[in-house]
């Protein structure tokens, strides 16, 4: 039992972790094209 509440921990953190790797490449991807524009 305690490991699947763990295991569903770590599944929420990794979720959090690439919803945020994903807001990063958005901002990235803001940038380069502002680059391009200017």
């Amino acid at each position: 039992m305690q490991d699947a509440i763990i295991q569903q921990i770590q599944v929420a953190q990794t979720s959090q972790a690439l919803s945020q790797v994903n807001q990063l490449t958005n901002m990235t991807n803001s940038l380069l094209d502002l680059n391009y524009i200017l």
